[in-house]
């Protein structure tokens, strides 16, 4: 549906945080988004076929570590970078705040770049918009500090919408 509007949610890595991150997938989702999730090798599989997703963007920063091919690394990233770009997301959500976000959030072409201030790294310098200092990271969990953004977007979530949702393995 074309009028749905388009979320690119940046959350690459650490296997727990991916999983803590599927409620604010799944709140995007039934409100209505079209929801693309950007994520490394450690959390493909659990993204991969998951219900609360349209699309998943593998970024294989493993494999990029591993390599010694440096050029060759950047010219993939370079092309992930494009095929994001061509996508035209109206929002980007930085679940990770970190140094590894900020490039992928600065170069992926939505026109919001949302990203919440208590950022590591310079991470806030991917985001063109930042969410007040209390809204994210200061909840009693994860799972609640990630759903302020789906908050921060006029979304209601209450304690009964939270759910992880896994993946279909059966293929």
């Amino acid at each position: 549906d074309s009028d749905r509007k388009k979320i690119l949610l940046v959350r690459l890595s650490a296997m727990g945080d991916v999983i803590f991150t599927i409620p604010l997938a799944n709140a995007l989702t039934s409100a209505g988004y079209d929801v693309t999730w950007l994520v490394s090798e450690k959390g493909f599989s659990l993204v991969k076929n998951n219900p609360c997703v349209n699309k998943v963007i593998l970024a294989p920063v493993e494999k990029w570590k591993k390599s010694k091919n440096k050029i060759k690394n950047f010219l993939e990233y370079l092309s992930i970078i494009r095929s994001i770009r061509k996508e035209k997301f109206d929002i980007a959500l930085d679940t990770q705040l970190i140094l590894k976000s900020l490039l992928w959030m600065k170069f992926c072409g939505a026109k919001r770049r949302i990203v919440a201030r208590n950022y590591r790294e310079f991470a806030i310098f991917g985001g063109n918009e930042v969410m007040d200092a209390t809204r994210v990271g200061f909840e009693p969990h994860a799972v609640k500090s990630y759903l302020k953004y789906a908050e921060y977007l006029g979304i209601e979530v209450d304690d009964d919408d939270i759910k992880v949702t896994l993946p279909d393995t059966s293929d």
